[in-house]
Order: structure tokens, then sequence, then C-alpha cells
């Protein structure tokens, strides 16, 4: 069976990745503060932002597990804006858990990024964007410096998530709007990005890339993406 670390991944679409993976038969060890969907999982509780506490229960699990075939990083921070707190997060738990795990892991990492970490977004702060681009940058650092590990991300739009689904229902004129902005006319969800994660853990040749997750709206110029 293989097993994959998750960190952060209780929630959102991290949450529906984890749980899709255990249907295809895959062993999931989540690392997050908790575990609201009880997600199936040999489940550790943790704050990133206490590095300390985090590293010893990290190096804890570490050495129940031969060998680790797979890391996916989905972790968010969700307070005020902080610039030290969203590196920490974002930033040090990655580096920190590679420098960990790297003489176990086997196959893959996938991380969950955003469209913010290239665009401008007025709903999230500088630190956010610093913390996202920060991300893709480890993405190509560690593709090239992880001997046969592959290192990718995924990189989504505004995405329907369990959190928020109730919110998009009682809203269905905006979310019309995005219907008509998104080159395929449907606004992604949870499950289309957990799919493109699933799909890079086992893609064998593709290293050092972000995946766009938009459904095209990248591709539309400022004149035609008005007009539609």
């Amino acid at each position: 069976m293989p097993i994959i670390f998750a960190f952060g991944a209780s929630k959102g679409i991290g949450s529906v990745f984890c749980k899709k993976a255990i249907e295809k038969g895959y062993k999931i060890v989540l690392f997050a503060r908790t575990n609201p969907y009880d997600i199936k999982s040999d489940f550790v509780s943790v704050d990133f932002l206490n590095e300390d506490d985090f590293l010893m229960k990290l190096n804890l699990k570490i050495t129940e597990y031969k060998t680790i075939d797979h890391l996916v990083f989905s972790q968010k921070y969700r307070g005020e804006p902080n610039l030290d707190k969203e590196i920490t997060l974002n930033i040090k738990t990655i580096i920190n858990t590679i420098e960990c795990i790297k003489n176990k892991l086997t196959k893959s990492i996938v991380m969950v990024s955003s469209s913010a970490a290239r665009l401008v977004t007025k709903t999230q702060g500088v630190e956010y964007h610093v913390a996202k681009a920060g991300v893709e940058s480890l993405v190509r650092y560690y593709a090239v410096n992880l001997d046969k590990i592959r290192v990718n991300a995924v990189s989504p739009t505004v995405t329907i998530k369990p959190e928020n689904m109730e919110f998009y229902k009682n809203n269905p004129k905006l979310v019309k709007q995005y219907e008509q902005i998104y080159p395929l006319q449907k606004m992604p969800e949870a499950s289309d990005i957990a799919e493109a994660i699933l799909w890079l853990l086992n893609a064998p040749f593709i290293n050092g890339e972000v995946i766009k997750i938009d459904a095209g709206v990248n591709l539309l110029e400022i004149e035609t993406l008005i007009k539609r």
C-alpha cells in the first residue's frame, strides 16, 4: 500500500484529495490541527507554527515507516495577516519536512500553490502572495536537488470546496458570472484539483512543473475577458 504523508489536508482541497486517495488504495498519514471530516488516516494533530513540536511529532512518525512514497502539502494559514506566520507555515514547513524525510522518500512531492503566486488578488494581502510565490520556488529548487524524486505543484483558481459550497449554492448569480468567464463554462471543484494531484503523484516524467488549474481563463486577454 503506497504511503502519503499529507500536510494541512484536513479541509478544503486537501480533504477531498485524501478521501480520493484512500479510495484508490493509498494510506494517508495526515498532519493537521484537526480532522473535522474524520478522514480515515493515521492522524497526527500538529500546529505548524510551533516548529519544535511539529518536528518532534514528524520525526516520531517517520520512524514508524521504512519508506514513504509521496508528500502532499496543502497547508494554509488562516489567521490575521502576518508575514512571519505565512512564511513559517507555507515555506518553513515544507523545507523542514523535506529535509527530515528525504532519505526515506521514494517517489514524489506535490504542493498546492495558488494563482496568487503569479497574479494579484484583492482578497489576499502581500503576505499570502509572497508565501505562495515561495512555494513555487521550492518546487523548482527541489525538483533539481532531490535525486530521483519528482516535485510539482498545482495552482488552482477560485474553487468550490466543502467549506464554501453552501455559499455558492446560495449565490447562483455569482456562480453564473464565473461560468461566463471560464472557457469551460463551469467553476472548478475541489475534486478537479484532487484528481490533478493524484495524476502528478504518478506521472513518471513530470518534474518541476506548476500546473495551472483554471479552465484556461489565464489565456484570455483583457478585452476578451470583459466581453465574455
